[in-house]
């Protein structure tokens, strides 16, 4: 697993998240905060980059009231499997505390 702690909006071209560096068999999972509610929001992709897009334009129906969101942080896995055993445990009461963690690492709280 990688982690990456992101203080922009998103990701360069060929940072970890878009498919421009050709390692679109990684998958991420990925913390959103919402500059509307301050709340966040977590997920996974294969292009965090162009999900981020999504979330913004309104494309995501669980999302698009919270929006514009920023992208707070990564984490790479090599299958689908790692990275959604890792979201569902973020989403658990039990991974909420590390979340919390996280996100305070991040300087975002």
């Amino acid at each position: 697993m990688m982690a990456r702690h992101i203080t922009g909006s998103s990701l360069a071209p060929g940072q970890a998240g878009g498919q421009a560096n050709g390692r679109s068999s990684m998958y991420f999972v990925y913390i959103l905060k919402s500059e509307r509610d301050g709340k966040f929001y977590t997920c996974l992709s294969q292009d965090v980059d162009a999900r981020l897009k999504v979330h913004n334009k309104g494309g995501n129906r669980s999302t698009k009231h919270r929006r514009p969101f920023k992208l707070i942080y990564t984490e790479e896995y090599g299958t689908l499997e790692e990275a959604r055993k890792r979201e569902k445990y973020l989403k658990s009461y039990a991974g909420s505390k590390e979340k919390l963690h996280i996100i305070k690492k991040c300087r975002i709280v």
